[in-house]
């Protein structure tokens, strides 16, 4: 009888392992579970090889509460980790990585697509958004392996990780590629519709979500479709009359489109499972249509353009 063989995968291969089989789904599958896998998979990574730097700092550092660190729960793997705003923060506090704001928000927003895969399922989100989304966290995750990650030389995991690291660098480059091509398609149809009416998509993040009238605005990378909140309060399936819009532009007078902003970053509560149990702070953005402007709750307004600082960023 054959002995039984040994599970174990040191942290930063496993990472790698984890970062290696997302590349490749989103390089070779377009089918939902390739993207399914290709979700969970670089959020893994993101997660392993975040506390892999932490751990490098201070084993104590991957607790939720380091104060109550204990080194025998540490080494039986029992305890309680920090979450990604934590890990996140703490690499930049205490670590001193440099996580730039839209990296940060592309983070977040790849843990959002885990978590909502792992209470029930992702249905909204395009492929398109999905790799957009990926191609940027795979971009800044590149930049962190390089400069605050890695196995000496002498380890015996220093070959397979820089394997890894190339393989990743090629298929990333294909990724954005991919992205860079339909990109490029689509602003020809956009100088049709007038960069005016184009602002940056809530969804995927790319600067292709073009309002198309007062009622909805549509994306042209992602293809998903928001509907305007003013007209569409919670509980009712259709656009109400135009004439009972719930809010108006303070300049125009004309309704305006009204949307709902997280604090990482632009998301409409629509759509919103309830079985979806993630707290999440919103606060109100509207457009004006008609005038062209974003207008924030602070009643603070800027130009619906490319010269204005984007939204998704």
């Amino acid at each position: 009888m054959a002995s039984d063989q040994s599970f174990h995968f040191p942290p930063i291969s496993n990472g790698m392992d984890f970062l290696n089989s997302a590349v490749g789904q989103l390089v070779d599958g377009e089918e939902d579970h390739s993207l399914k896998y290709a979700v969970l998979h670089l959020q893994a990574a993101v997660e392993i090889l975040f506390k892999v730097r932490l751990v490098d700092e201070h084993w104590s550092l991957v607790f939720k509460n380091p104060g109550a660190a204990d080194r025998e729960s540490y080494e039986r793997g029992d305890f309680e980790s920090c979450g990604t705003d934590a890990t996140i923060e703490r690499l930049q506090k205490i670590v001193g990585v440099d996580v730039p704001e839209k990296a940060r928000s592309r983070l977040k927003k790849l843990a959002r697509y885990r978590n909502q895969l792992q209470h029930y399922g992702a249905n909204r989100e395009s492929a398109h958004a999905v790799k957009a989304v990926a191609a940027e966290v795979l971009d800044f995750l590149l930049v962190f392996l390089e400069d605050w990650l890695g196995p000496s030389p002498e380890s015996e995991e220093f070959d397979k990780y820089h394997e890894i690291l190339e393989d990743v660098r090629e298929n990333l480059t294909s990724i954005e590629v991919l992205v860079a091509l339909r990109l490029k398609r689509i602003e020809r149809e956009l100088e049709v519709v007038g960069i005016e009416r184009v602002t940056g998509c809530l969804s995927c993040g790319c600067w292709t979500l073009v309002f198309d009238a007062l009622e909805f605005a549509t994306c042209r990378f992602c293809q998903r479709t928001w509907m305007n909140l003013s007209l569409l309060p919670r509980g009712e399936s259709f656009p109400r009359r135009v004439e009972d819009a719930l809010s108006h532009c303070t300049e125009c007078g004309e309704p305006t489109f009204l949307l709902e902003m997280e604090e990482d970053g632009l998301y409409n509560s629509r759509g919103r499972s309830a079985e979806y149990e993630e707290p999440v702070k919103m606060r109100r953005f509207e457009v004006c249509v008609k005038c062209w402007e974003m207008i924030f709750d602070s009643g603070h307004r800027t130009p619906l353009h490319r010269g204005a600082k984007r939204s998704s960023d």
